[in-house]
Order: structure tokens, then sequence, then C-alpha cells
């Protein structure tokens, strides 16, 4: 649909009644969207405009976009998001995974066929038929194309995943994505994203991302200059592994700990948590990753199962606040790779404190 350039007709800002009545339609089409969220990706104070534009085919869309970023477009009377704001959002609506050399094809113009998808061992996930979906690469959740299924997914199975299986109306590298600001795919590992705990919601990340753009000159931390933040950190870590084996071996007498707070203890468990995941857990071929990503598999899963990673009972409160100060030791670097969305994109594998971060009490031997 967007394969060729198209003829933009009009490009208007949103009034408010108008934004109103975008945001209902919204909350009908995807039911992920609660008013909390909602209110992060159509924030008031930023600007959301409508650009009525024609395809090449003649087909008349209408696109959302949010400071110039496309979210959504809406084909006959029926809304699709953007790759943009699945990047963000990766269960918004269902997806089917693909292999690249297939994507190759969507890309020029095809559909997806149903021999093309790779069905997972639980089988497809549910849906209907005429519904928007996503399709993305095998190993990578990030959408690459957008569309609508033409079947049910209990038919395609009963078929013989045999005839066509989504009708595809967006890829990345379109025009429509040529649009926005033209960022490539973070890596979202595969599976539910909703179904793994944590202690940042979507939507607050959503909101840490938006606010940071408001922000100018130095990142301001909260409860700690960066110079006593430092000396803190690097007392902390030195008393990291030792709490992580108390806690894990249940033997923590009265009085251990006592020369760190509950709140520099997280700092410190933080702070390993980052530097044991950058060094056995994350791959260069792995980025850029999105900054939620490192935090709910890679970090988290390197914490030991009796202590708990919970940004708000740091120093720091927010992800992004720490990430910074991580930044700022030269471990990590983190950039925006699409509106909203923050992701590590280097890390110095060969930093001294990378190489010589101890070993958990989970570790293997």
């Amino acid at each position: 649909m967007f394969r060729k350039p198209f003829h933009v007709k009009s490009n208007t800002n949103m009034r408010g009644s108008d934004r109103r009545h975008l945001k209902g339609r919204l909350s009908e089409c995807f039911p992920v969207l609660t008013p909390e969220v909602m209110a992060d990706i159509l924030p008031n104070k930023m600007t959301v405009n409508v650009m009525k534009l024609t395809t090449h085919s003649g087909e008349d869309i209408l696109v959302y976009l949010l400071e110039s970023q496309p979210l959504f477009f809406e084909c006959n009377e029926r809304l699709y998001p953007t790759v943009y704001i699945l990047w963000s959002l990766p269960d918004l609506v269902p997806s089917l995974s693909t292999w690249p050399p297939v994507f190759e094809k969507l890309a020029k113009g095809a559909d997806l066929m149903l021999p093309g998808v790779v069905v997972p061992d639980n089988g497809l996930p549910e849906f209907v038929r005429n519904r928007p979906c996503a399709v993305n690469l095998e190993g990578n959740a990030a959408a690459m194309a957008v569309g609508s299924t033409s079947m049910a997914s209990g038919d395609m199975t009963s078929c013989g995943m045999k005839g066509k299986g989504v009708l595809v109306k967006h890829c990345f590298g379109d025009h429509l994505w040529e649009a926005g600001d033209k960022s490539t795919p973070p890596h979202i590992p595969p599976g539910d994203l909703k179904s793994q705990e944590s202690t940042e919601s979507p939507e607050e990340s959503l909101t840490d991302n938006l606010a940071e753009k408001e922000e100018t000159g130095e990142l301001k931390l909260d409860s700690l200059s960066l110079e006593k933040r430092v000396a803190t950190q690097e007392e902390a870590l030195e008393n990291a592994e030792q709490l992580a084996k108390d806690a894990e071996n249940g033997e923590e007498e009265e009085g251990e700990g006592d020369s760190l707070s509950p709140v520099e203890q997280m700092d410190a468990l933080f702070y390993q948590c980052l530097l044991h995941s950058l060094k056995t857990k994350v791959k260069a071929s792995d980025l850029p990753m999105t900054t939620i990503i490192l935090y709910r598999t890679h970090m988290r899963s390197v914490c030991p199962p009796s202590m708990n990673l919970d940004v708000k009972k740091s120093s720091y409160k927010k992800l992004n606040k720490f990430l910074g100060y991580a930044e700022s030791k030269g471990l990590i670097e983190v950039k925006e790779t699409s509106r909203g969305v923050d992701s590590l994109v280097k890390f110095d594998r060969r930093h001294n404190e990378i190489n010589n971060s101890p070993r958990f009490a989970t570790d293997k031997e």
C-alpha cells in the first residue's frame, strides 16, 4: 500500500474534540490501550496531526501522527498501528512470525502466505478474520509489517496452513515508515511481554521517555549528586555479592548489612545486575535492545531469586535515570531509537567493572 510514493492532500493539527474521538475509537479497536497508556501515546501537551493522503493505487488513507511520527493509519474505516507504535507496544495486536527471505517478498508488495508462517509450539495466537495483525521475524518480536488477517487462526490451522495469511498494508522501509524518524527495529525477545512481571509498567516507561524529552541540560538525579552516587556505588558494589549470598542462604544476622541503607542496597543490586547481565547475557548481536527488555529479560534474570529488583525502592526511582548513571561511567550508551523508545545501542565489554564483576550465588560453578 505504501511501497510507492503517496500524495499528501492535507496535514492538519487535530482539535481537542477530534483527539477525544480518536482516543475513543482506538480504545474500542485495541483493548490493550487503557486510559493510562492512551494518555502516554497521545499526550495532551504534544501535537497530534491527521494527514490525508492518496496512495499510488488511488486509495484514500488517514494517518495519525504524534509530533510528525506516524502512529496509526486508517484504511476503509479500520484503524491499523504502524511499526513505530508496535515497537513500543508489541502486544497491541496479534502477531505472526516469518523468516527474513519471506519478509523481502513482503517488502516488495507480496502478502504473507501461510506456508511462510513459523508456527510456535503452543500454536498460533487467537484472532478472527479481517483484524489488524503484525508480522515479525523469527527470533525478534519487533513488528516488520502490518496488515489484516485473511482468516481466523483456527481456520488457518484446519486448512493445513495453506493460502494467504495476512494481507500486508504497511512494512518497515516503505514510504509510510519514511514519513517518520526512519528508526530501525529494536530487538524484542519473542514471548508475551505482558506475562512478565515488572516493577515499571509500559505506561510508566513511556511517560518517563516523554518526560525526558521535555528536560534540558544535564540529567538531574533526585537524591544524590553524581559524585556522591559514584562513591556510594563503589562502596556498595563491594558488598553486593555478600548481600546476595546472605539473602539466598537465609544467613543474614542482626546487625549485618547495617552499613548500607535499604536504598543503597537496592542501588548496589541494580548496579551489580547490570554489570552481570552485560558480562554474561547481552550480546553485541542483540543491539539495539530496548531498555525495558534489558531490564526485564536480562537484569532480572541474573538477580538472585530471594531478592527483587524494584527501581522505586532505589535512589534513582526511574529506570532511565539509573541507566543515565551507568552511561556516565562509560559502561553503556543509550539512545532514543524511535519516538518514546530508548534502547541500549552500545556497551563496553572490556570495561574493568564489567570484566571484574563478581559471580552471584545463583551462578553455576
